[in-house]
């Protein structure tokens, strides 16, 4: 199936909770986390297309995350996709995030995810200082999740910080 037709999160709406095209992005940071990021200016970042953002944050004792879902209203025409990606998943860096990685629904929050092992195919793309960008499908291309050799790279980066 291709990307564009694979990409679904849940959103709320006043009459209950719906799936909707998007993604969640997640940083994970290796100190404490921000009390709340200027998630607003990743509107004009995420050019071509319109989204809407919603934000939480993990503080568990083993790890600290911070989340944002996009509801994509519009998607961007596949030319501007992959750097729109890229874009949010650096600024999550930029903002103090040591590695950050984006999925549908079933990614997960919980750094364990990035271990090669535990992901079972949920990690669409990700980005750490050492690792660079990594993504395998643009929006038009057959959806293909991270291997575990790019899954160890940032999990590797995860541990490192």
């Amino acid at each position: 199936m291709k990307t564009k037709q694979s990409l679904g999160i849940f959103w709320n709406f006043e009459s209950g909770q719906e799936e909707v095209d998007g993604l969640i992005f997640y940083g994970l940071w290796s100190d404490e986390l921000p009390k709340k990021l200027e998630t607003q200016s990743l509107q004009n970042l995420f050019i071509g297309g319109i989204i809407e953002i919603n934000e939480a944050r993990f503080d568990a004792d083993d790890y600290k995350t911070y989340s944002i879902s996009f509801y994509i209203k519009s998607f961007p025409k596949a030319e501007f996709w992959l750097n729109n990606i890229k874009v949010c998943l650096s600024w999550l860096i930029d903002n103090g995030a040591i590695v950050s990685w984006c999925g549908s629904e079933s990614c997960s929050p919980n750094p364990e995810i990035l271990r090669p092992r535990n992901s079972a195919g949920n990690i669409y793309a990700g980005y750490s200082i050492p690792t660079g960008f990594i993504c395998n499908a643009n929006l038009e291309d057959e959806l293909e999740y991270l291997n575990d050799q790019q899954l160890q790279k940032l999990n590797e980066a995860s541990i490192k910080n």
